[in-house]
């Protein structure tokens, strides 16, 4: 499941210019997150919503958008169910070494 406080987040900062766009807090500065709906037959009579994509559209390279065992990422997507419960999660962190990029690997797997 998304987070309580990041739903509570993208309620409070809903903008009210552009529907289904959200600014969203990141350490240094705020960021725009699209909330998209993925539908099943989206063209036809039968289509059905299945999900909920939060697609981060703009980052920085000195900010923090996500931190996970303190490796700091600074670009966030999820896809939900349309019942809030994350199927998928893409994560950037700029400038990793290989080590780094090994370390991370092993932690991802182990969790």
């Amino acid at each position: 499941m998304i987070p309580k406080y990041w739903i509570y987040v993208l309620r409070k900062t809903r903008l009210r210019n552009f529907k289904g766009f959200y600014e969203i807090q990141g350490v240094v500065h705020s960021q725009l997150v699209e909330k998209d709906t993925t539908y099943t037959n989206e063209y036809s009579e039968n289509k059905k919503a299945i999900g909920i994509e939060y697609l981060q559209k703009s980052s920085t390279s000195i900010d923090t958008m996500a931190l996970f065992e303190n490796q700091q990422f600074q670009k966030v997507n999820v896809a939900t169910t349309i019942n809030g419960k994350i199927k998928a999660i893409n994560a950037v962190a700029d400038e990793l070494t290989l080590q780094q990029c090994d370390d991370l690997i092993k932690k991802l797997v182990n969790k």
